[in-house]
């Protein structure tokens, strides 16, 4: 077996960040490595799932959705080939490190008779992880910011410092 993890501290609920990692029809607009989710997100379930590694056309998979904990864990396994030939189960995890940060972590455990033969998209694999994850941590940090209440100054009660220019 082989294992990558890629982990981001993310300023932002684990809310937030379960809203956006799940929210399929706006994956796109985020996310370079995971185009496209379709499906319910559901244990038992089998999703669509399209995703694109750096330099690379975009792969289609279906997977079956192991665990789906919300604002905690979503996890699939997913086949290539036929048979074990190849396997990678998907997990992602948001674990909360205070109200308004969360560690999120992704892995991939790969499988299969062809998995030694895979050395260079292992790596890829890698680098696309990095690259989802800081595009998730923009995303939810920016919609934090957004959500939160602007504090309102009113101008009538501000008060005024007097000061004098040297002479």
């Amino acid at each position: 077996m082989k294992q990558i993890s890629s982990s981001v501290e993310i300023n932002a609920s684990a809310d937030c960040v379960w809203q956006i990692l799940t929210d399929s029809p706006r994956l796109s607009e985020w996310n370079t490595f995971l185009v496209r989710l379709e499906g319910t997100i559901q244990p038992g379930k089998k999703l669509k799932v399209s995703l694109k590694l750096p330099g690379g056309k975009p792969m289609t998979f279906r997977p079956k959705v192991l665990t789906a904990e919300t604002n905690q864990e979503l996890s699939w396994l997913g086949h290539f080939g036929f048979g074990g030939f190849f396997k990678g189960q998907h997990r992602f995890t948001i674990e909360p490190l205070d109200e308004s940060t969360v560690r999120f972590t992704q892995e991939e455990t790969f499988s299969g008779l062809f998995r030694p033969l895979l050395g260079s998209l292992l790596r890829k694999t890698g680098g696309a992880f990095e690259d989802m994850n800081r595009g998730l941590k923009a995303r939810a940090e920016a919609t934090e910011r957004r959500a939160r209440p602007r504090k309102h100054v009113n101008p009538l009660k501000t008060r005024r410092r007097a000061f004098s220019l040297p002479s």
